[in-house]
């Protein structure tokens, strides 16, 4: 896996492959649902497109960042990338589908759970996610606003 050292390029658009970092490059944003699906770069004019199985991460300079992962949606898993709202030993994802909004939380870079809109007690994703999250005070906050 490639670790790309972002923060020393300053603020610029860049994606990354398993084996190489682009930085520098110009990106489409595509919105939420786009996003989602595919990254895009323009070069000089040509939109090239790439799918969350060609691309590991890509972000904006803005500080938006997306990752590939994979998800089960609609009982198929896809791969597709997730906006990364918090980073940290609790990182907080958000997904746009056609259909879907929700949020994934990864604990300490290993399992990917998707937080369920209401749970089976009838509590809503705000109250679990909070729940989950009394360790972490970056997500926590971001529960809050989300």
């Amino acid at each position: 896996m490639l670790i790309i050292p972002i923060q020393l390029f300053g603020q610029s658009d860049y994606y990354a492959t398993d084996s190489v970092a682009k930085i520098g490059i110009k990106l489409v944003n595509g919105g939420e649902l786009v996003n989602a699906k595919i990254c895009m770069v323009d070069s000089s004019g040509t939109i090239t497109q790439f799918t969350a199985y060609e691309v590991s991460e890509y972000g904006f300079r803005d500080g938006v960042v997306y990752l590939s992962k994979e998800i089960q949606i609609d009982g198929t898993t896809k791969r597709v990338f997730l906006e990364r709202l918090v980073e940290g030993k609790n990182t907080l994802y958000y997904y746009k589908g056609k259909h879907t909004r929700t949020f994934f939380i990864e604990r300490d870079h290993s399992t990917l759970t998707e937080i369920p809109k209401h749970n089976t007690n009838g509590t809503d994703f705000h109250s679990s996610l909070l729940n989950i999250t009394t360790d972490c005070p970056k997500v926590k906050d971001a529960a809050q606003l989300t």
